[in-house]
């Protein structure tokens, strides 16, 4: 495609990058705190949010897709469709997530459980929407790579800030929030948070323009099934998806495991607002660097290095056993690839949904996206599903004060090993893509 000189003003930059902010709180809030809240404060059992964390992706495998294709074949107006779709999640999803964490305390468990399911479906959905509607957002602000880069850097400081805080504040939040009613305070943090992502929302309706819009418009309308295909014909956007699906696997088990590691394993919940510091401190270490380093040596060398970080560093935190300093250092070493990782994946996958458009003469752009999304929320409910399988089987105790040493052992694995292998994995569709990437750049231009 052509490099079109549709560049924004550093504002409407600023104003776009919050989007990454209320995403990343609301994937860390239903991926892992949402399962801490059901078990320790709800009492729900692990077994109950196992299948219910299958259950609602069976509806994700279809409701994604519908998405994504629905996205596609929405005339682009001069507001923006995309802007039109993110306002509306944000408000949906907004209560949706309040109603999440507002269980009520006087309820029997199977109207417990009935609340958890339609809840934390609304919210998987309203995420299907805002994720793929944020990316079309994205793609149609301006076709500049540097342009691209500076945005996915903005976005990335702002979507690990908003996941991080929300793992750093958590507990402190929910103590003064409900003034020592835990409910009280999570219905409280709910409220809060929801008004934010709407608040988000309507800044970037109203500031956010979009400037390459018209080459997207011109695309013809297609069915659900070609439009999927031309998803799976599109070999390198197929590569970036299932790079995203280890690294959101990898993210969460780790993120699943801090409050239990913390509580049974460091005997200390503050650990989850220590952990959640020390990368914070990575974050703001790295981010300001990246983009120099993306400019000198390609969004895939980062994000190589992205991979080696995440690995290392995990490795890193199994072996500091205990000792509060390693631990902490650790996890400085492994956030510094959580950091590059996402925001190189998304320039990567901004490249495949201009090769898609240019090689197929289609807009796939929201189901790109939609499929993205999807691989992630695969692995942001697979992880959790099986790892509470797991500790199931071990014998955990929702609401208790210890484990059995079998458990134990067994949350020091899911918050170290099992990161660092799934991460590995995420070399193999890396290192294929790199195997490809001359014809990539040769398909879509270089605008380099």
């Amino acid at each position: 495609m052509k490099n079109e000189s549709n560049q924004c003003t550093m504002m409407q930059k600023i104003i776009y990058s919050f989007t990454g902010a209320p995403i990343a709180i609301f994937k860390v809030a239903i991926g892992a705190v949402a399962v801490y809240y059901f078990t320790e404060h709800v009492g729900i059992s692990m077994a109950a949010i196992s299948l219910m964390l299958l259950l609602t992706r069976i509806w994700d495998a279809i409701n994604d897709p519908l998405f994504g294709i629905i996205s596609d074949n929405t005339k682009e107006t001069k507001f923006g469709k995309n802007k039109m779709y993110y306002l509306i999640s944000a408000i949906v999803g907004g209560l949706a997530f309040f109603l999440l964490y507002s269980i009520p305390e006087g309820i029997g468990e199977g109207a417990k459980i009935a609340w958890m399911y339609i809840t934390y479906t609304m919210v998987g959905m309203a995420l299907t929407v805002s994720v793929v509607s944020e990316f079309g957002i994205f793609t149609k602000m301006t076709s500049n790579p540097q342009e691209r880069t500076t945005m996915a850097i903005l976005k990335a400081i702002t979507g690990a800030i908003g996941g991080l805080l929300i793992i750093v504040l958590i507990i402190p939040m929910v103590n003064v929030l409900g003034n020592g009613n835990a409910l009280k305070g999570y219905s409280m943090q709910g409220m809060i948070l929801a008004l934010f992502f709407v608040f988000i929302a309507v800044m970037v309706s109203i500031f956010v323009p979009l400037k390459n819009k018209d080459n997207y418009s011109k695309s013809q309308k297609t069915t659900v099934i070609d439009s999927i295909k031309v998803v799976i014909k599109n070999k390198y956007a197929v590569l970036v998806i299932t790079g995203n699906f280890f690294l959101v696997c990898s993210i969460i088990a780790r993120t699943l495991g801090t409050p239990y590691f913390a509580k049974y394993v460091i005997g200390d919940e503050m650990f989850i607002t220590y952990a959640g510091l020390s990368a914070l401190a990575a974050t703001l270490l790295i981010l300001p660097l990246s983009k120099i380093f993306i400019k000198r040596f390609g969004s895939l060398a980062v994000a190589f290095a992205g991979v080696i970080s995440l690995v290392v560093g995990n490795i890193a935190i199994f072996f500091a056993g205990t000792n509060m300093v390693g631990l902490l250092t650790a996890s400085v070493v492994a956030s510094m690839g959580l950091v590059l990782l996402p925001m190189t994946m998304r320039l990567l996958l901004a490249d495949t949904a201009d090769y898609g458009l240019r090689k197929f003469k289609q807009d796939s752009t929201g189901m790109i996206a939609a499929v993205f999304g999807a691989g992630g929320k695969l692995g942001n409910t697979l992880t959790p599903a099986i790892i509470t399988a797991v500790l199931s089987a071990t014998g955990f105790i929702s609401a208790s004060n210890t484990q059995i040493p079998e458990v134990v052992e067994a949350i020091r694995n899911i918050y170290t090993i099992v990161p660092a292998i799934i991460s590995a994995l995420i070399f193999i569709p890396l290192f294929i893509y790199k195997k490809s990437i001359s014809k990539l750049q040769e398909d879509i231009g270089d605008n380099n």
